[in-house]
Protein backbone atom coordinates (compact mmCIF):
# COMPACT_ATOMS: atom_id res chain seq x y z
CA UNK A 1 0.00 0.00 0.00
CA UNK A 2 1.51 3.20 -1.02
CA UNK A 3 -1.72 5.64 0.14
CA UNK A 4 -4.04 5.79 2.99
CA UNK A 5 -6.86 4.79 1.63
CA UNK A 6 -8.89 7.30 4.17
CA UNK A 7 -6.89 10.38 3.33
CA UNK A 8 -4.64 9.63 0.52
CA UNK A 9 -1.49 10.16 2.40
CA UNK A 10 1.85 9.06 1.30
CA UNK A 11 2.70 9.47 4.91
CA UNK A 12 2.45 5.15 6.37
CA UNK A 13 4.33 3.60 8.74
CA UNK A 14 4.55 0.07 10.06
CA UNK A 15 3.87 0.95 13.93
CA UNK A 16 2.07 -0.71 16.92
CA UNK A 17 -1.12 1.47 17.52
CA UNK A 18 -2.44 1.86 21.18
CA UNK A 19 -3.80 -0.75 22.55
CA UNK A 20 -2.81 -3.05 19.93
CA UNK A 21 -0.24 -5.68 20.06
CA UNK A 22 0.60 -6.27 16.56
CA UNK A 23 2.16 -4.05 13.97
CA UNK A 24 -0.37 -2.10 11.24
CA UNK A 25 0.48 -0.08 8.54
CA UNK A 26 -0.74 3.09 10.57
CA UNK A 27 -0.99 6.73 8.37
CA UNK A 28 0.96 9.19 10.26
CA UNK A 29 -1.27 12.04 9.31
CA UNK A 30 -5.21 10.93 9.57
CA UNK A 31 -3.82 7.92 12.22
CA UNK A 32 -6.01 5.44 10.18
CA UNK A 33 -5.05 2.06 10.92
CA UNK A 34 -4.46 -0.78 7.79
CA UNK A 35 -5.14 -3.95 8.67
CA UNK A 36 -4.40 -6.86 7.02
CA UNK A 37 -5.69 -10.08 7.96
CA UNK A 38 -5.92 -13.55 6.91
CA UNK A 39 -8.03 -14.57 3.85
CA UNK A 40 -10.74 -17.12 4.17
CA UNK A 41 -11.02 -19.77 2.00
CA UNK A 42 -14.24 -21.54 1.56
CA UNK A 43 -15.05 -24.97 -0.31
CA UNK A 44 -16.55 -28.26 -0.70
CA UNK A 45 -16.00 -32.00 -0.99
CA UNK A 46 -19.28 -32.54 -3.40
CA UNK A 47 -20.60 -36.43 -3.14
CA UNK A 48 -22.82 -38.03 -5.35
CA UNK A 49 -23.31 -41.68 -4.68
CA UNK A 50 -20.05 -43.53 -3.42
CA UNK A 51 -18.07 -40.45 -5.68
CA UNK A 52 -16.35 -37.29 -5.47
CA UNK A 53 -16.28 -34.17 -7.75
CA UNK A 54 -12.64 -32.91 -8.34
CA UNK A 55 -11.09 -30.23 -10.16
CA UNK A 56 -8.35 -30.11 -12.25
CA UNK A 57 -6.74 -26.10 -11.36
CA UNK A 58 -6.46 -24.43 -15.07
CA UNK A 59 -4.47 -21.64 -13.00
CA UNK A 60 -1.58 -21.23 -11.05
CA UNK A 61 -0.44 -22.17 -8.41
CA UNK A 62 -0.25 -25.96 -8.14
CA UNK A 63 -1.82 -25.51 -12.19
CA UNK A 64 -2.71 -28.86 -13.67
CA UNK A 65 -3.28 -30.24 -10.05
CA UNK A 66 -6.52 -32.00 -9.15
CA UNK A 67 -8.76 -30.22 -5.99
CA UNK A 68 -11.80 -29.53 -4.18
CA UNK A 69 -13.44 -26.42 -5.40
CA UNK A 70 -12.66 -23.55 -3.25
CA UNK A 71 -12.05 -19.68 -3.18
CA UNK A 72 -11.80 -16.74 -1.50
CA UNK A 73 -15.25 -15.71 0.48
CA UNK A 74 -16.59 -12.38 -0.25
CA UNK A 75 -17.75 -9.71 1.64
CA UNK A 76 -21.32 -10.09 2.65
CA UNK A 77 -21.56 -13.70 2.30
CA UNK A 78 -21.94 -16.83 4.56
CA UNK A 79 -18.84 -19.38 4.67
CA UNK A 80 -21.53 -21.89 3.31
CA UNK A 81 -22.68 -19.52 0.41
CA UNK A 82 -19.27 -18.95 -0.67
CA UNK A 83 -18.60 -22.43 -0.67
CA UNK A 84 -21.75 -22.76 -2.72
CA UNK A 85 -21.10 -20.08 -4.95
CA UNK A 86 -17.16 -21.42 -5.34
CA UNK A 87 -18.17 -24.76 -5.91
CA UNK A 88 -20.40 -23.42 -8.95
CA UNK A 89 -17.98 -21.14 -10.31
CA UNK A 90 -15.32 -23.91 -10.41
CA UNK A 91 -17.74 -26.73 -11.76
CA UNK A 92 -20.69 -25.52 -13.22
CA UNK A 93 -22.28 -27.86 -10.09
CA UNK A 94 -25.56 -26.70 -7.67
CA UNK A 95 -24.91 -28.46 -4.58
CA UNK A 96 -26.15 -28.45 -1.00
CA UNK A 97 -24.85 -28.60 2.06
CA UNK A 98 -24.33 -31.43 4.16
CA UNK A 99 -22.26 -30.54 7.01
CA UNK A 100 -19.04 -28.65 7.98
CA UNK A 101 -16.32 -31.03 7.49
CA UNK A 102 -12.84 -29.23 7.98
CA UNK A 103 -11.59 -25.83 9.49
CA UNK A 104 -7.58 -25.58 8.83
CA UNK A 105 -4.91 -22.85 8.91
CA UNK A 106 -2.28 -21.98 5.92
CA UNK A 107 -0.43 -19.58 8.57
CA UNK A 108 2.71 -19.10 6.13
CA UNK A 109 -0.07 -18.12 3.22
CA UNK A 110 -2.08 -16.13 5.48
CA UNK A 111 -5.35 -18.65 5.44
CA UNK A 112 -7.92 -20.12 6.94
CA UNK A 113 -9.87 -23.03 5.03
CA UNK A 114 -13.46 -23.58 5.43
CA UNK A 115 -14.63 -26.66 3.80
CA UNK A 116 -17.82 -28.54 3.53
CA UNK A 117 -19.25 -31.87 2.81
CA UNK A 118 -21.70 -31.18 0.27
CA UNK A 119 -24.41 -33.14 -1.84
CA UNK A 120 -24.55 -32.74 -5.39
CA UNK A 121 -27.71 -31.61 -6.57
CA UNK A 122 -27.43 -30.85 -10.07
CA UNK A 123 -25.02 -29.37 -13.44
CA UNK A 124 -26.50 -25.87 -14.22
CA UNK A 125 -23.86 -24.27 -16.16
CA UNK A 126 -20.21 -25.16 -17.56
CA UNK A 127 -17.51 -25.04 -15.30
CA UNK A 128 -15.48 -22.23 -15.16
CA UNK A 129 -12.10 -20.62 -16.07
CA UNK A 130 -9.84 -21.94 -13.29
CA UNK A 131 -10.66 -25.30 -13.84
CA UNK A 132 -9.34 -27.55 -17.11
CA UNK A 133 -11.72 -30.56 -15.92
CA UNK A 134 -13.88 -31.48 -13.26
CA UNK A 135 -14.40 -35.31 -12.82
CA UNK A 136 -15.84 -37.61 -10.60
CA UNK A 137 -13.71 -39.90 -8.87
CA UNK A 138 -14.87 -43.14 -6.53
CA UNK A 139 -11.87 -43.41 -3.74
CA UNK A 140 -9.87 -46.22 -5.19
CA UNK A 141 -9.47 -43.30 -8.22
CA UNK A 142 -8.25 -40.33 -7.02
CA UNK A 143 -5.26 -39.20 -8.58
CA UNK A 144 -3.20 -38.90 -4.89
CA UNK A 145 -0.36 -38.28 -6.67
CA UNK A 146 -1.29 -35.51 -8.44
CA UNK A 147 -2.88 -33.52 -5.75
CA UNK A 148 -2.68 -29.86 -5.16
CA UNK A 149 -1.59 -29.55 -1.50
CA UNK A 150 -1.04 -31.83 1.15
CA UNK A 151 -3.25 -30.60 3.19
CA UNK A 152 -6.17 -31.47 0.34
CA UNK A 153 -4.77 -35.32 0.20
CA UNK A 154 -5.00 -35.80 4.32
CA UNK A 155 -8.67 -34.53 4.02
CA UNK A 156 -9.58 -36.60 1.25
CA UNK A 157 -7.79 -39.42 2.88
CA UNK A 158 -9.65 -39.00 5.72
CA UNK A 159 -13.13 -38.58 3.80
CA UNK A 160 -12.80 -41.74 2.08
CA UNK A 161 -12.02 -43.67 5.21
CA UNK A 162 -14.98 -42.27 6.74
CA UNK A 163 -17.55 -42.46 3.29
CA UNK A 164 -16.64 -46.38 4.40
CA UNK A 165 -17.91 -46.46 8.04
CA UNK A 166 -20.84 -43.52 7.25
CA UNK A 167 -19.78 -42.08 10.31
CA UNK A 168 -18.00 -38.15 9.41
CA UNK A 169 -16.03 -35.96 11.98
CA UNK A 170 -15.24 -32.02 11.93
CA UNK A 171 -11.58 -31.41 11.78
CA UNK A 172 -9.17 -28.68 12.62
CA UNK A 173 -5.82 -28.70 11.56
CA UNK A 174 -2.89 -26.75 10.53
CA UNK A 175 -1.46 -27.56 7.14
CA UNK A 176 1.84 -26.38 7.78
CA UNK A 177 2.27 -28.93 10.26
CA UNK A 178 -0.24 -31.65 9.00
CA UNK A 179 -1.90 -31.77 12.36
CA UNK A 180 -5.58 -32.21 12.60
CA UNK A 181 -7.99 -32.95 15.70
CA UNK A 182 -10.91 -34.27 15.09
CA UNK A 183 -14.22 -32.47 16.90
CA UNK A 184 -16.89 -34.00 18.69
Amino acid sequence: MNFCSHCGSDQLQLQVPHGDTHPRLTCTSCQQVHYHNPSIICGCIIERDDEIALCLRAIEPQKNTWTVAAGFMENGESTEAAAQRETLEETGMQVGILDLYSVFNVIHMHQVYVIYRAQFVAQTQPMGLESSAVQWFKADQVPWHLLAYPAIKTMLKRHASERQSGRFNLYLGDADSGRTTPIG
